[in-house]
């Protein structure tokens, strides 16, 4: 437990040990055993700030005054709520000071363990939903506070500037162990003696005009005003548990003791008064008026000073770019007044959009610039709706008060309240309201009150007014076949209202039906039978007479005949919906209700309006439920909600509660198209309905309901017994995820297959372009491919054999295909892999999976045979019988095949000089025979020769095209 104690008995060793504190004090500010004392001095206040709401000024003992700190550089106050007019007129938030000082006592470890707080505070008792100030709950007050932790239980002492007080601790906590403050309200135009005062200001360093710097950047430093010539604060203790003063060192037993803390340094905020008043104002109307689609106007009413200018602007919460008001600044006119120096000063301003009114006008009142110590007024006001009683009069001989009044926002209409009456209701639905009370003892004064914030007040008027006039022009209307609408003109200004009877033909007696309120012109009897004339009669009345008008007579006509032949049938083409028919019998309806129940008697609800001459109606709006019976009705109704004819109702309806098997095996097909997928299913159901495909993209994500292209024996939605669906709607190259879906009346969403099928779509597989070859030895194909996303490359090579007889090439049968990866662009025969001396044909392909593409146009190679011819020089050395300048030379495994042709060649150099690009070589001539040898003569002696076997074939006999040449390995010699 922690709280504030009064010491009665004070232990010896707590005034032996403040005995240095206690000496500095005046016998006025120390206390006695069991005694706080305080010697604070009186404080007076000036008078009320009309911008404020608090008092203009405060002045201390020394004659010291302070005004409201509003100085963000020296001086704390919470800041302005910016979206608030109020707390922008008075310049901050719910807090402010006309002055403060705060001291802090720490040991000299730097711990925190005392705050003691002096202040002349303003604040508000109540605040707004973000934070704001609300006007009227002003409160100033001088405020002394003490926060205080504390080692150990026990009583303490503090001796502050304004007295010595006592605490007592039963448990110590260290933090807030002693809180305690102290307020003291005061008014404006008063003297107040609180437990402060007069003010402490700093000894120096005081910014010019304040006492102090409270600021963001303000420091501690001493202070003099202590009325007990106490300017410090001190804390000492004696603890319970061993009646030795307290410790307040970090470790005590340990280096010194601190058993006082004191510090002279304190945080001071006040800036003092600038002896000027605001200028006199006092709003006394300000309001606002505006049609329902034209303009509107702010009228203001004020007074002030003789010589003040009071104007008239946009509120601050209106931004300048979104202006209300026309032109700038409006200034008051002045009235002169009969009464003494105060002047009536109005305006009236109209606004540049009614639609848009400023929520909160400014009204500033201001002197000349020559006038002293005054300072401009300036409010904001927030604008309310102009209030008018056009009538307040008390009717003596019928005891009726009756008050009318109207609101000048005929846009928005608001309600008016007449106060301090029960009832007070509304009597009609526009801008004004007419209130008629029946009273014996009236008001001297009525106020009513807007809903928008106007108000007005008005003196009651004795009159009496006799019997009420009564109503003419009574007409009756049909509204329906048991309804009728009754409408008269009201001449009388004193009713309590009308009574409306039912007049008998027969004999003149008359029935009261219902009243009429005040001022009532009109009302609706139902409850009558159709087919049926009847008269009436409306009387005005007060509670002491009445008079009564002119009869009106109308016939009700008869109920709309009622359709006939309702049907209702499982729907064939829609899930869980139940289809109705009826046949039509009226001639006049205006629509038909369908109502539908689980049970023959009921009861029955509304599923459905449909229009006049309309037959058929499916219910779709709740899902019949299935296995369940249902019953439907169906009415005949001339307008909405009047005459119903009697129901046609329809047998009872059962629904089927099976809901079909499951389609099984599921397969999906991409053609080689690649734009098109063949869907296939086993049908395991015998009541389905049909099927639905759902197809989602990938192996994860959402199903949708696919289209299927008509195939029979199925429509664009598989129907019954349907198995094999083509979904046309896919992509290339674009992997899909196929369910089946059976479905029936009693299973709308349908019954998915337990499994789904995936399948790939191909790209577009197109043949490769650019098909060329090249060949030394052997056939070099070249290609580029032209289909995105093939898995493969395959070479085809068929043998093309030459037919003599006819002339051409023909092509095998069968052919022997290559695979190579998808990005092949190239390939070479591999040596041995072809026979020699006979024509091939290659085309390339794209394959994707196990589906192959398009071919390319075919190119064809006729190859010699592939084992080289062999070739040896003898001797060039003239030896052997060998001439001079001759070199002798041996050849073999030449082919001789069909349409091949060998030469034997020449060139002048070794074989590092022949074998260059572009070396010339010379045919010396045919070779005939598979081996043989030759003598090549006339050579000059000591020359290096080289010599080779080339062999070709020819395409096609008779034309020039490219041959395949094999060359032998090259030999060289010299002559002799």
């Amino acid at each position: 437990m922690k709280h504030k104690l009064i010491v009665t008995l004070i232990a010896s060793a707590l005034e032996l040990f403040a005995a240095t504190a206690s000496q500095q004090a005046q016998a006025a500010c120390t206390a006695s055993p069991g005694v706080n004392a305080n010697g604070a001095t009186p404080v007076s206040t000036g008078p009320l700030s009309p911008v404020t709401g608090f008092p203009e000024f405060i002045t201390d003992s020394n004659g010291v005054s302070v005004q409201r700190c509003l100085d963000v550089n020296f001086c704390f106050f919470d800041p302005i709520v910016a979206t608030d007019p109020f707390s922008i007129q008075i310049g901050s938030g719910g807090e402010a000071f006309y002055w403060g000082a705060n001291a802090t006592l720490t040991n000299a470890a730097g711990r925190r363990f005392a705050t003691v707080e002096a202040a002349a505070e303003t604040a508000f008792l109540q605040a707004g939903p973000d934070g704001e100030p609300l006007d009227g709950s002003q409160f100033p007050f001088l405020r002394a506070r003490f926060v205080i932790g504390v080692p150990q239980a026990g009583i303490y002492k503090v001796v502050h500037p304004y007295g010595v007080d006592y605490f007592n601790v039963d448990v110590a906590t260290g933090a807030r162990d002693i809180f305690s403050t102290i307020d003291a309200g005061f008014a404006p135009n008063s003297t107040v003696t609180g437990t402060v005062g007069p003010f402490l200001r700093w000894t120096r360093n005081a910014p010019r005009g304040y006492l102090g710097d409270g600021g963001p950047a303000g420091a501690s430093e001493t202070v003099t005003g202590s009325p007990c010539g106490t300017n410090f604060v001190t804390l000492s203790g004696v603890a319970h548990s061993t009646g030795l003063p307290v410790d307040f060192s970090s470790t005590p037993g340990v280096g010194p003791a601190e058993t006082v803390l004191r510090t002279d340094l304190f945080s001071v905020q006040g800036m003092l008064y600038d002896g000027r008043v605001q200028t006199t104002l006092n709003p006394t109307r300000l309001s606002y008026s505006r049609s329902p689609a034209g303009g509107g106007q702010i009228d203001a009413f004020a007074t002030s000073s003789p010589t003040a200018t009071e104007t008239l602007t946009d509120g601050p919460t209106v931004a300048l770019a979104a202006q209300r008001l026309s032109g700038s600044a409006h200034a008051l006119v002045r009235t002169p007044s009969a009464n003494g120096p105060t002047a009536l000063d109005s305006i009236s301003v109209p606004v540049l959009d009614a639609s848009q009114l400023p929520p909160v006008v400014t009204l500033t009142a201001a002197e000349p610039g020559n006038t002293p110590a005054t300072d401009p007024t300036t409010l904001n006001l927030r604008l309310v709706d102009f209030v008018d009683i056009s009538q307040a009069d008390y009717d003596v001989a019928a005891g009726v008060l009756r008050v009318s009044a109207l609101s000048g926002d005929e846009r928005l209409a608001p309600v008016l309240t007449l106060r301090d009456q029960d009832p007070a209701t509304r009597s009609s639905s526009g801008a004004s309201a007419t209130w008629v009370i029946q009273t014996a003892a009236p008001p001297a004064m009525v106020r009513v009150d807007s809903a928008l914030g106007g108000s007005a007040e008005a003196a009651v008027r004795m009159t009496s007014f006799g019997p009420p006039k009564a109503p003419s022009e009574l007409t009756a209307r049909a509204l329906s076949s048991t309804s009728v609408a009754l409408t008269w003109t009201d001449n009388a200004s004193n009713e309590l209202g009308f009574h409306v009877y039912q007049v008998n033909p027969a004999d003149g007696s008359r029935t009261l039906l219902q009243d009429a309120p005040v001022n009532g012109n009109r009302v609706t009897v139902s409850g009558l039978a159709p087919q049926t004339r009847y008269s009436f009669q409306v009387d005005a009345y007060t509670n002491s007479s009445s008079a009564s008008s002119l009869t009106a007579e109308v016939s009700t006509p008869a109920l709309p005949v009622a359709p006939g032949n309702l049907r209702a049938s499982l729907s064939a083409t829609t899930n869980r919906t139940i289809d109705l028919s009826w046949t039509d019998n009226s001639g006049d309806e205006t629509g038909f209700i369908v109502q539908r129940a689980t049970a023959a008697d009921g009861p029955y609800a509304a599923v459905a309006t449909v229009a006049a001459n309309q037959t058929r109606y499916s219910d779709t709006s709740a899902p019949a439920t299935p296995g369940a019976t249902y019953h439907y009705r169906v009415l005949a109704e001339r307008g909405v909600g009047l005459d119903r004819s009697a129901p046609a109702q329809s047998a009872p309806i059962s629904t089927p509660s099976t809901s079909p098997a499951a389609a099984s095996q599921p397969l999906a097909t991409a053609a080689s198209s690649g734009t098109s997928v063949l869907v296939s299913w086993n049908d395991n159901a015998s009541n389905e309905a049909g099927y639905k495909v759902m197809r989602r993209v990938g192996s994860a994500g959402t199903f949708a309901e696919v289209t299927c292209t008509p195939r029979p024996p199925q429509i664009s939605a598989p129907s019954a017994d349907a198995t094999v669906c083509q979904d046309d709607s896919v992509a290339r190259n674009t992997t899909y995820t196929y369910r089946v879906d059976a479905f029936n009346w009693a299973s709308a969403a349908g019954v998915a297959s337990p499994l789904s099928a995936e399948v790939t779509t191909p790209p577009l597989m197109m043949a490769p372009l650019l098909v060329s070859a090249t060949s030394v030895n052997r056939p070099l194909i070249r290609w580029t491919n032209a289909t995105a996303g093939a898995t493969s490359v395959q070479i085809n090579r068929r043998a093309m054999v030459w037919s003599a007889a006819s002339g051409s090439f023909t092509p095998a049968a069968s052919s022997t295909p290559l695979t190579l990866a998808p990005t092949a662009t190239s390939y070479t025969e591999a040596f041995g892999a072809v026979n020699g001396s006979t024509m091939y044909g290659y085309t390339v392909q794209p394959i994707w999976r196990d589906m192959a593409g398009p071919e390319s146009a075919p190119v064809a190679y006729a190859l010699p045979g592939l084992n080289r011819p062999t070739l040896s020089v003898l001797t060039g050395t003239g030896r052997n019988g060998v001439a001079t300048g001759s070199i002798r030379l041996n050849w073999g495994a030449v082919y001789l095949g069909d349409g091949v042709s060998s030469t034997l060649q020449r060139c002048l150099g070794n074989l590092n000089q022949c074998t260059v690009p572009g070396a010339a070589w010379n045919d010396l001539r045919p070779v005939t025979s598979a081996s043989g040898s030759i003598t090549d003569t006339g050579l000059t002696r000591g020359a290096s020769y080289s010599y080779r076997v080339r062999s070709a074939t020819v395409l096609q006999p008779g034309t020039s095209q490219p041959y395949v040449s094999v060359i032998s390995a090259m030999q060289s010699g010299r002559a002799n």
